[in-house]
């Protein structure tokens, strides 16, 4: 019986050494809290019900997509080998939680151990080369994108070809230098196999039949064509900069191509041109100047790149088809009135990055329903939503300290305020009954509801303040 239970207990022994030695798989701990493995297994759209290409080397994960998919509310079932995955820090549930892809988007599994290691996410639909259908100079240099059609989002890691190399030559970057005169077709492949390609002319004439320039800025277009691309090179010098009113009320432009490189944007560089219907940023931009795309009464999409920090006043006034804009969180200052009567615009949100709405922001964006403020606003200026008919509750973050006047004048349809900040705002006339004749209630923090009700900027609104 002795004999017995000292070899139960010489058995026991060792089942515990072999546990605390990684049970002989290669001398690793199986102890959770020690892995440092985090990678992506498995992620696919659960609708549509489409996989990713996972690479490993580059740490991102590619999605090709048709190009009627809603992309602002994509849910991904995946598997890692981590522990937990978040996004911009919320932690993200298979199948359950929905990002925006209008961007790309960052994924971050977390390890057992507490490592991380971010994934980029791209959606992408229909591949789309651009420039296409312009006139391409020799001498010049052009930077050429394989563009997704559904989030105009310029892919990487993209093999590109021409079908004539007497005609011109393309490097592994998409840069294009012609050689001669003639017509060269680009074709790019992704690294999931979509291909797109574009055609372009090609001319021997000098670039100054088109473009007046001064040392790295496009001055003047003094041409007339409806689609552009703007040199990444000319004679060997980059282009950094458009100049104050380069393209100044060009009626006929349709279209441009911007190269990176370009690091500002003038003041009315595109004012009036009323017929281009798009616009892509690139990341090199950091500052789009006065009035750059007022009056642009066509233009649909403008797609703003992380990078950007300043949009000044005007910038994107009068955009009459403009219905929305992302604004990136690199964005630190934007100028009065600089999206003021974008009547069709219905959404925005303003980034954590931006502490101050200036004077008359979003005046007369008569659709503008769907707002989000994020913590880090400190000021709204004088009738920054004025006229924005379709506002019907708004929720202003826990850092606001003044609302200024008029805020929210003539907002016909607003219902519900809500503010989170503890310690009232200075609040200036900011609404009233009068044209606000649908406000029905204002929310603040149930801890500082007396203090509202009985500070003298918000005492007016007793009846109607409630704690939440």
């Amino acid at each position: 019986m002795k004999k017995f239970k000292l070899s139960a207990m010489l058995l026991f022994a060792a089942m515990i050494m072999f546990s605390a030695c990684g049970g002989g798989g290669g001398g690793g701990s199986d102890d959770p809290g020690d892995s440092d493995s985090k990678a992506f297994i498995y992620f696919v759209f659960k609708d549509p019900n489409i996989s990713g290409f996972i690479n490993d080397n580059d740490k991102t994960i590619t999605v090709d997509v048709p190009a009627d998919t809603n992309i602002k509310s994509l849910v991904a079932i995946f598997t890692t080998s981590g522990k937990k995955v978040f996004v911009n820090d919320i932690e993200q549930i298979s199948g359950k939680t929905s990002n925006n892809f209008s961007n790309q988007v960052v994924y971050t599994i977390e390890a057992e151990n507490g490592t991380k290691q971010d994934y980029l996410i791209t959606v992408i639909g229909d591949l789309k080369v651009k420039p296409s259908n312009v006139t391409l100079y020799t001498g010049c240099e052009y930077e050429f994108n394989a563009r997704s059609s559904i989030n105009l989002l310029n892919i990487q890691n993209v093999i590109w070809e021409v079908n004539d190399t007497s005609i011109a030559k393309i490097d592994s970057n998409g840069i294009l230098i012609p050689l001669k005169a003639g017509t060269v077709r680009v074709n790019a492949t992704s690294k999931t196999g979509v291909k797109a390609e574009s055609e372009c002319a090609i001319s021997t004439d000098s670039i100054t039949t088109d473009f007046t320039l001064s040392s790295g800025t496009i001055s003047k277009y003094i041409g007339s064509k409806t689609n552009i691309a703007i040199p990444h090179k000319i004679s060997g010098v980059e282009i950094t900069a458009i100049g104050d009113k380069a393209f100044f009320d060009c009626q006929t432009l349709e279209s441009i191509e911007i190269p990176t490189g370009v690091t500002t944007i003038g003041a009315s560089s595109f004012f009036r041109c009323i017929k281009l219907k798009s616009i892509v940023i690139p990341p090199s931009v950091t500052t789009i100047m006065s009035s750059a795309f007022n009056i642009c009464k066509d233009i649909e999409c403008i797609k703003l790149s992380s990078g950007l920090t300043t949009i000044q006043d005007n910038a994107f006034g009068d955009c009459e088809k403009l219905i929305e804009i992302d604004i990136p969180p690199t964005v630190t200052t934007i100028g009065q009135a600089a999206f003021m009567k974008c009547v069709n615009l219905e959404s925005i949100e303003i980034p954590s990055s931006i502490s101050s709405i200036p004077y008359n922001l979003f005046d007369s964006c008569i659709k503008l329903k769907n707002v989000k403020l994020n913590t880090g606003l400190t000021y709204i200026g004088i009738c920054a939503f004025n006229n924005c008919y379709s506002i019907e509750s708004i929720s202003i973050p826990s850092t606001i300290k003044i609302i200024d006047e008029n805020v929210f004048n003539s907002c016909t349809s607003f219902k519900n305020l809500k503010i989170s900040a503890e310690v009232p705002p200075t609040a200036h006339n900011f609404l009233s009954f009068l044209t606000c004749p649908a406000l029905l209630r204002i929310e603040v923090p149930n801890s500082s509801l007396s203090t509202y009700q009985n500070t003298i900027d918000w005492k007016d609104y007793k009846s109607i303040i409630v704690g939440f």
